[in-house]
């Protein structure tokens, strides 16, 4: 079913475990994917970028300008003779368009038509407005200069479309990573990193350096840059020296805060050398040299907004590092201007990307975080996100998976007060839920996650039986996957000789009835809620076991298998699957991810790859094309 929002022209200058459960939720190790205790999904690799990452080769890997016309039911259309941007926000309660108060077209009005499905916009004459047609709709919008409250923008990268139920989870945000959302690489490189202990602040820059050199990486250039983006300018704040290693950039200009720079391909990393205590090296930052005037404006970068141009939800798990978490102060978190990615995306770098993209966030929050945390992020989201867009939360991530550190906290923590792990999920789930809506005034911008186990309805009641929780739930979350049988132990090796059409056949003929009966067992509990069934991940499951990843046959034939076009009508029927059962939103996991030992994850391969040869990106953006975008 379609669900989309009125086109508006925003401008403004895990991987699963499936192991086997006990009746007290507890996991066998059998079943699904023999139970394993890694994240896959996440990259069991440089997870810590520990300092022996610096060099090995462990590689594998998971301007600004608005849109000439809106996209509406797949066709463009002009904006006739009212300019582009001049249609920045639709409200369907009290429809206006919001421009800066600065702008001469405040206090117009536009003429927005709809007819046959298709919508056009063109300035309203203030005393002859437009006659209604036959079949034809006609709304006036009044230009406004309010703005959004608290000082809300929405820039020009904002997209014209959006389908309220596809969602594609984003990928970690590591030096390594094949996705680069920003403009700015120091968002993604590794912290600072030397042979001895270092004298850093709480941003993780060095106050203080002895006769050690610090290093880090800025890329390893798995996101496919273009041969034309390498001329970049090493911004900073301080006085310190600072130079380059590994593949080492070429240094054009150097001067006092500012160092031009031409990117090699490969490994780059930099150093510094000294940093002066009293005003130690700061504010890093490693921007295209054509944005060092207007890199934070528009954080994110034109490639990255074009592929996920029409998602509707984006959900930050790896992002977020939200697996393992050990945050439990809102000053433990990572922040905008945290150096590197230690911990990450900084929230304000996701509700900025949020309102970039217009697509509405899904946050996740540490297990560990106290009740003053979630206060606190809610207030950050409430004060800074577009209020047009809602906020999807949820409570940590795969809690009944034995392979991450908050399944066995909230296992701990049940043994400790006699009840069970699915009943301390609940009551934080609920304390959570309860916390940001007193903060929102309300629950009308929310989306109050509980995720469950997608082959285990089980987990899903007894949850929904902790007292009080029902009735603060909106969606049921599974990981709606189709083909992890194939990490048994005896298929895998099957799997080498195995034809596609063997492969695929398999999938359509086994897995697919498999996932739909525990679909239907999941949609009746959601029913019996009175809540959505929603998927926080889908997609294929064709994983290497733990213990054959090094076999290079094996690796490479499920890479072939990913990579097969079979790929592109199983994820087309995996939808159409999903919305037979009544599932409402699906977010496919995830945007890129490196093929390799550790899995085949990515919708792309990285954010520059060729679509005709994604075929999974393919079937996404046929999925959003159906639904109008």
């Amino acid at each position: 079913m379609k669900n989309l929002l009125p086109i508006a022209l925003l401008i403004l200058a895990s991987t699963s475990s499936y192991g086997a459960f006990n009746s007290d939720g507890n996991s066998n190790g059998s079943g699904y994917s023999g139970g394993y205790k890694t994240d896959i999904r996440n990259g069991g690799y440089n997870t810590d970028d520990s300092r022996d990452n610096y060099y090995a080769d462990d590689i594998d890997d998971a301007n600004s300008g608005a849109e000439a016309a809106p996209k509406v039911n797949n066709t463009s259309k002009p904006a006739s003779s009212a300019p582009a941007a001049a249609i920045t926000k639709v409200k369907e309660d009290n429809p206006v368009a919001v421009v800066p108060k600065s702008n001469p077209d405040a206090g117009k009005k536009i003429q927005k038509v709809t007819k046959g499905g298709v919508v056009t916009y063109s300035w309203a004459s203030s005393d002859q407005l437009a006659q209604n047609e036959p079949d034809s709709e006609v709304e006036i919008i009044k230009v406004d200069n309010s703005g959004f409250s608290n000082g809300v923008t929405l820039l020009p990268t904002a997209s014209t479309c959006r389908v309220e139920n596809i969602g594609v989870n984003t990928a970690n945000l590591v030096y390594y990573g094949s996705a680069m959302p920003f403009k700015d690489l120091a968002k993604m490189t590794a912290p600072w990193d030397a042979d001895s202990p270092l004298d850093v602040d709480a941003n993780g820059y060095i106050k203080s350096l002895g006769a050690d050199k610090a290093r880090t990486i800025i890329t390893d250039d798995n996101w496919g840059r273009d041969a034309n983006d390498k001329r970049y300018v090493v911004l900073y704040d301080g006085e310190g020296k600072l130079d380059f290693h590994l593949i080492k950039p070429k240094v054009i200009k150097s001067e006092p805060g500012r160092i031009e720079i031409e990117l090699q391909y490969g490994r780059a990393g930099m150093l510094q050398t000294s940093t002066n205590p009293a005003n130690y090296l700061r504010n890093i930052r490693i921007v295209p040299i054509e944005n060092e005037q207007d890199y934070d404006k528009t954080i994110t970068r034109k490639e990255y907004r074009d592929a996920w141009n029409g998602v509707g939800v984006m959900r930050y798990l790896n992002s977020q590092r939200t697996n393992n978490s050990t945050e439990v102060e809102w000053s433990d978190r990572q922040k905008g201007t945290t150096f590197g990615a230690k911990k990450g995306q900084s929230l304000e770098d996701i509700i900025q990307m949020s309102n970039e993209m217009n697509t509405s966030p899904w946050l996740l929050v540490p297990h560990l975080a106290n009740d003053d945390y979630f206060r606190q992020m809610a207030i950050y989201v409430r004060d800074n996100l577009n209020p047009s867009l809602k906020v999807h939360i949820e409570y940590s991530n795969e809690t009944w998976n034995f392979g991450f550190q908050q399944a066995q906290y909230l296992y701990q923590l049940s043994q400790k007060n006699g009840t069970s792990r699915q009943t301390e999920y609940g009551l934080r789930s609920k304390k959570l839920f309860d916390v940001w809506g007193e903060v929102f005034g309300g629950n009308d911008r929310l989306v109050r996650v509980i995720g469950t186990q997608l082959f285990y309805p089980w987990i899903s009641e007894q949850i929904m039986k902790t007292p009080g929780l029902a009735d603060s739930v909106d969606a049921l979350a599974v990981g709606y996957y189709i083909g992890h049988e194939f990490s048994d132990d005896e298929l895998i090796q099957k799997v080498v000789n195995m034809t596609d059409e063997e492969v695929f056949d398999h999938l359509h003929n086994v897995s697919l009835p498999a996932a739909e009966k525990v679909l239907t067992e999941q949609k009746a509990i959601a029913e019996q809620h009175n809540v959505k069934l929603i998927a926080y991940e889908a997609g294929q499951h064709l994983l290497v076991g733990h213990k054959w990843r090094e076999d290079t046959q094996i690796v490479n034939r499920f890479v072939e298998l990913n990579r097969s076009p079979k790929m592109y009508q199983l994820y087309l029927d995996m939808y159409k699957q999903w919305n037979d059962v009544g599932g409402e939103l699906i977010v496919w996991f995830q945007t890129t991810y490196k093929p390799g030992k550790w899995g085949n994850w990515g919708l792309l391969e990285n954010i520059s790859q060729d679509p005709s040869s994604a075929p999974k990106f393919r079937a996404f953006k046929k999925i959003l094309s159906d639904n109008g975008c």
